[in-house]
């Protein structure tokens, strides 16, 4: 008799195509029940953009050259810039914005509205979504203002080691610290943050159990040993598993 858990040959194929389908109309307007999450647009786009990119068909994000310049425009349109008459007045705020709907994003087309405002705050994670999507798209970050970027992620950084997710002290957990990691990375630049601190924030949140939490003393689970890992990974301090040779022969010494 067949197991009632193990789903039929119906039920385990991907449904290719109506995922594509969902994952451009998720490009196009945010469903009913995602209006919520309209202040992290950014992120929802990046997950309909990498989805699309796994299932191997990009293509199917804009119907041509100029949309998809668009859509790197758009992305592009997020960034919070240093203030054109005083750089250091909100130097520490830049980075991307999660949506329109988080501040006052500049105008691609007109360079001489790109500018910080007072109460444009970035936020880690749609910084992380927005130069990863950047780079899906084919971009070259070329118009990524590196070093304020790297200035903003630096006032994210706590005395724990560990990020908020913006300047202000506010929520923190190994989701940022992830983030952090992966956006460091991508720009190839780690000189302003203290990954030291980070890493002994990472290892300090391993549990009895051998996995990570959220933070140090917390119930490790999935999604926080998934952020953990690849963190360290991206740290270049995580040691690669020995080889089954290099375990016999270990054993048989």
């Amino acid at each position: 008799m067949a197991d009632r858990n193990t789903p039929s040959p119906d039920e385990a194929m991907l449904m290719r195509a109506k995922h594509i389908k969902y994952f451009v109309r998720c490009l196009a307007i945010i469903p009913q029940d995602h209006e919520k999450l309209d202040s992290v647009r950014v992120t929802l786009a990046l997950f309909s953009i990498s989805g699309l990119d796994l299932l191997g068909a990009l293509d199917k994000a804009y119907k041509n050259e100029e949309e998809r310049l668009r859509l790197i425009d758009w992305v592009y349109s997020f960034q919070v810039l240093p203030n054109t008459d005083d750089p250091s007045s909100n130097i520490k705020q830049c980075g991307f914005l999660g949506s329109s709907a988080s501040g006052s994003p500049f105008n691609p087309s007109n360079p001489d509205d790109a500018q910080g405002r007072e109460y444009d705050y970035s936020h880690i994670a749609a910084t992380y979504a927005s130069l990863a999507m950047l780079l899906i798209l084919g971009d070259d970050l070329s118009r990524v203002n590196r070093a304020a970027v790297l200035a903003g992620l630096a006032a994210q950084q706590r005395d724990d080691g560990c990020f908020s997710v913006q300047m202000v002290d506010s929520e923190r957990d190994m989701r940022f610290a992830y983030c952090a990691c992966a956006v460091c990375y991508m720009l190839n630049d780690w000189s302003t943050i203290n990954t030291k601190s980070l890493t002994n924030y990472i290892m300090r949140s391993r549990s009895y159990e051998g996995a990570f939490g959220q933070g140090p003393g917390l119930e490790c689970h999935g999604g926080s040993t998934f952020c953990a890992v690849a963190s360290l990974h991206l740290l270049g301090v995580l040691s690669p598993p020995a080889s089954s040779s290099s375990s016999s022969a270990a054993a048989a010494a």
